[in-house]
């Protein structure tokens, strides 16, 4: 399993870091955090059809982590979008989480639901932010309930 010290000697000694190799990052250290926290992750990288575009091309939406949360009595689904960044000065992680963002998770987790059959469930759209900077230990912040359908 990956602790946070074999990350940041990782991302240290493995430069430049793009971005998509600091969203799977991120994603890693998601998936302890959340561990720790009491969830059971069940897929990572969840992607949907949600709509067609008027060109015919079909539109897809993807989900970072569907987990249970079984800390809350009843266990509670929750889908997660991480959001990792280098630095909050412009704004902070979940900021990225747009209308648009929240629109496209939900129809994707609508066709989860379907698929697994646990539509009436009690789910919820949680976000995990994560300031990672080089020779610190990273910031990660739970916002659960960060939107409603």
């Amino acid at each position: 399993m990956w602790d946070f010290r074999r990350i940041l000697f990782w991302r240290r000694y493995r430069r430049p870091t793009t971005t998509a190799r600091l969203g799977k990052e991120g994603e890693v250290i998601a998936k302890a955090h959340l561990a720790k926290n009491g969830y059971r992750i069940v897929a990572a990288g969840f992607t949907a059809p949600i709509k067609r575009a008027n060109s015919g091309r079909v539109i897809s939406a993807e989900i970072d982590l569907i987990a249970w949360d079984e800390s809350t009595a009843p266990s509670t689904l929750a889908f997660i979008e991480v959001k990792t960044r280098t630095s909050a000065n412009l704004a902070l992680p979940e900021a990225a989480v747009n209308r648009r963002k929240q629109r496209q998770i939900s129809r994707a987790a609508r066709v989860f639901k379907r698929m697994i059959r646990v539509e009436g469930e009690q789910t919820r759209y949680d976000v995990v932010s994560i300031l990672v900077a080089p020779d610190r230990e990273p910031e990660i912040r739970l916002l659960k309930g960060y939107f409603k359908e």
